[in-house]
């Protein structure tokens, strides 16, 4: 039970650090109280747990814009690596157009023999050699 209240009191106060956070990034904008913002995150653990728990209240704190929220500007995207996340959708509306984020972020990679090889006519062979000096491919730099 008093571990139980520990890790509660752990995560609010990780929250309580995410408002003072965001209130410092808010002054530092010289943003008047009258204007809104979004805010959107991404976590893992004991972060993500404080999040959920306190979200509401650090989005009451902080002027968050729920209306942005209703209007898709921000929309939840399953990435393979990164996992379920929110993130900026399309912040335009065009009645004729309409646009919707379809697909998550690329990885790392990802794209990269199809954007040199046919885009720019690297061959193959010019890409093993790119990813075996580190310049190109799907691994971070060694």
């Amino acid at each position: 039970e008093a571990e139980a209240r520990e890790d509660a009191g752990a995560r609010e106060g990780r929250a309580r650090e995410v408002t003072r956070q965001l209130q410092a990034m808010r002054k530092d904008q010289g943003l008047d109280i009258s204007d809104r913002i979004t805010v959107t995150w991404s976590a893992t653990g004991d972060l993500a747990s404080a999040l959920r728990l306190h979200g509401e209240s650090i989005a009451d704190e902080v002027l968050a814009d729920a209306q942005l929220r209703a209007r898709e500007f921000v929309v939840s995207v399953t990435h393979p690596e990164a996992g379920t996340h929110e993130m900026v959708g399309v912040p335009w509306r065009f009645s004729r157009t309409p646009a919707q984020v379809t697909r998550p972020s690329p990885m790392l990679g990802q794209h990269s023999q199809e954007v040199l090889g046919d885009l720019l006519g690297v061959t193959s062979d010019e890409y093993e050699s790119l990813v075996e000096r580190n310049v190109s491919g799907d691994e971070p730099p060694q």
